[in-house]
């Protein structure tokens, strides 16, 4: 099974919302996240966790798992001025999410 495969909801993610114009769109990071709670249904936000779960817990290495992202799952979003590691920056996205979602709720 490809990369792309076994994490489909996170390579829709990537590629839908931290995309080469992400910045142009969205303004930051933060709110492409949260235009992405907005926008995406319930079914698709419960993939992307378990995508990051399962990705978060892989045993890539920080080489690999940087590579993954960039080079097959379509990342456009630099995280290395604000996160040690890309698990750091998943951790984070993750984090954030959950966050959005709640704020969402309210």
């Amino acid at each position: 099974m490809s990369i792309k495969q076994s994490y489909p909801a996170l390579k829709y993610f990537l590629a839908t919302y931290l995309h080469q114009d992400f910045m142009l769109e969205f303004g930051c990071f933060q709110t492409a996240v949260h235009r992405y709670i907005e926008l995406e249904s319930c079914s698709t936000q419960q993939q992307l966790m378990l995508d990051l779960k399962r990705i978060i817990a892989s045993p890539y290495d920080e080489a690999k798992l940087t590579a993954l992202l960039f080079e097959q799952l379509g990342c456009e979003y630099d995280f290395s001025a604000e996160w040690v590691s890309s698990r750091a920056w998943l951790t984070s996205l993750k984090k954030l999410i959950l966050a959005a979602k709640s704020d969402s709720l309210s």
